[in-house]
């Protein structure tokens, strides 16, 4: 009967492709990311088939052994770190925009080098909140859905200058997509479904 073929279809549209975190790795000099991205204003890079534009909010990146930052060129700068403010409050928090060629998840994100208690980093996609960071190691990121081309926006929200956090990594997946012979099924079942109704009608 019609009812008895619902819970299929069901599980027929949940059925998707899926695919596993890309990590972005950003913090020292040994990886391609954080060597490109060197004295740079910004720069795209590909992981997985995932293409990644990150452009510095001011300054320019810099990248040593063990950290990636912004060197901004200012009085009391943490060179190789993202600082709160710069010259005793009177400069521009440092940050970067994130950006993905594709629809992702964003699923964790990574800093080092995080001055506790005074150090704040907030990701935002427009109005809306994506995480608060506030420590040292990975922060999830509860696979927040990005679209394509839209900007991630990291930047620091609290701390003080000449003491800033380094940028380890963010690992991403690609968004699920459903699967072309499941997605046939599925319409060739909702028809069929409708059909069954309107002849008992």
């Amino acid at each position: 009967s019609a009812m008895k073929l619902l819970p299929f279809l069901l599980i027929v549209i949940a059925h998707t492709t899926s695919f596993a975190g890309m990590i972005f790795q950003f913090d020292n000099q040994t990886t391609a990311i954080g060597i490109a991205l060197d004295n740079q204003t910004s720069g795209t890079f590909g992981v997985g088939g995932i293409q990644m534009t990150a452009t510095a909010s001011t300054g320019v990146f810099n990248t040593t052994a063990g950290n990636f930052g912004i060197n901004q060129q200012a009085s009391n700068d943490d060179t190789d770190g993202f600082d709160f403010t710069e010259g005793g409050g009177s400069g521009v928090a440092e940050g970067l925009t994130i950006k993905f060629d594709q629809n992702v998840l964003l699923e964790n994100f990574d800093v080092s080098s995080f001055n506790a208690g005074n150090d704040q980093i907030s990701l935002k996609v427009g109005a809306s909140n994506v995480a608060t960071v506030t420590g040292t190691g990975t922060t999830s990121l509860g696979n927040f859905a990005l679209t394509a081309n839209t900007d991630l926006l990291i930047s620091t929200t609290g701390g003080i200058y000449g003491n800033g956090w380094s940028l380890d990594f963010i690992e991403v997946s690609a968004a699920p997509v459903p699967e072309p012979s499941s997605m046939l099924l599925a319409g060739g079942l909702t028809l069929l479904l409708i059909g069954h109704r309107r002849r008992k009608v």
